[in-house]
């Protein structure tokens, strides 16, 4: 009896870790991968669109939308059966393997590298969120963001404790495990209902 439900326990962790995961990636990653598209479709590498690749007229809030509430339902049920911490771990956890595995075969790993995303031009980058660049140099890069449509969506959808947990919690763990002499500090998110995310990344050598 005892076996069957370590098992059990067992089975509901492996479920909460892929489900979690995948999720993290799409939202994650949803930059990356507009990115690729508008570059694609820039440089003409559609030459005859299929059907799934025509226009929607999505736009980067309708996107935001889509994906914060399939990642409230999906994972905010989960997370009431086991505990939102129990996801939150999960989703830290898929974030440190799959930084890991992206960062194994860099030349650098230093702090210039680790922020090229926060300064990139691209369309999803631009706009889905702003922010200045206070501080940057090789030791130290500070922004303050004051608008991000992640925290817009989950805040009103009412899940603003959520998307902290799953989205902006991540942001240090990425941090470490791209390279462990990067240290993240931030006391304020927009996720948490102030007026700005303040990170801070300092690079100890």
């Amino acid at each position: 009896m005892q076996e069957k439900t370590n098992r059990i326990i067992i089975d509901r962790r492996e479920f909460v870790t892929r489900a979690s995961s995948l999720c993290s990636i799409f939202c994650i990653g949803s930059s990356s991968l507009f990115a690729l598209f508008h570059n694609g479709q820039k440089a003409g590498t559609f030459s005859e669109k299929h059907k799934f690749q025509k226009d929607s007229g999505m736009t980067y809030e309708d996107l935001s939308k889509f994906v914060v509430g399939r990642l409230v339902s999906i994972v905010g049920g989960v997370a009431e059966k086991v505990g939102i911490d129990v996801v939150q771990q999960a989703v830290l956890d898929g974030t440190k393997m799959r930084m890991a595995a992206q960062v194994k075969n860099l030349p650098k790993r230093d702090l210039s590298v680790f922020t090229q995303n926060f300064k990139s031009k691209d369309p999803f980058n631009v706009n889905t969120w702003t922010k200045e660049i206070i501080q940057d140099t090789d030791s130290v890069f500070e922004m303050r963001v004051t608008e991000c449509i992640w925290a817009k969506t989950f805040n009103e959808m009412n899940a603003g404790d959520l998307g902290f947990k799953l989205v902006c919690s991540t942001d240090f763990t990425a941090a470490e495990a791209f390279n462990p002499k990067i240290k993240l500090i931030r006391d304020k998110t927009l996720m948490q209902g102030f007026d700005c995310c303040n990170p801070r990344y300092i690079f100890r050598d």
